[in-house]
């Protein structure tokens, strides 16, 4: 996003930044609450920091009992791009001509 946006260097500081995990936390919270039982969440930012992405996902699967990973190699029409981790994919700035940019998918039980 700063490729596109470098001014947003000036307009955020790190406080600002380090309040985005709590924010992303009740977003992902909100939306599971709403989410029916076996229905299919898609999570994603557009940041590269791990604690928006696999450390705020880690942390809401040992919370959430009834969430489970879906595989990123079951994922209908995934292009095979980006770093797989355990629960989604990062794709770094200039992959495939996208920012940053993280995703996942979670199942409701």
């Amino acid at each position: 996003m700063i490729r596109r946006h470098p001014d947003i260097r000036l307009r955020k500081s790190p406080a600002d930044i380090d309040k985005l995990p709590a924010l992303q936390s009740r977003l992902l919270s909100a939306a599971w609450g709403l989410l029916a039982q076996h229905g299919r969440l898609v999570y994603a930012t557009c940041t590269l920091t791990r604690s928006e992405n696999r450390d705020l996902l880690g942390a809401f699967l040992r919370a959430t009992p009834d969430a489970a990973v879906v595989p990123v190699e079951t994922w209908e029409g995934w292009p095979g791009f980006g770093i797989a981790d355990d629960f989604g994919v990062q794709i770094l700035p200039g992959e495939a001509g996208a920012d940053g940019f993280y995703y996942a998918a979670l199942n409701k039980q």
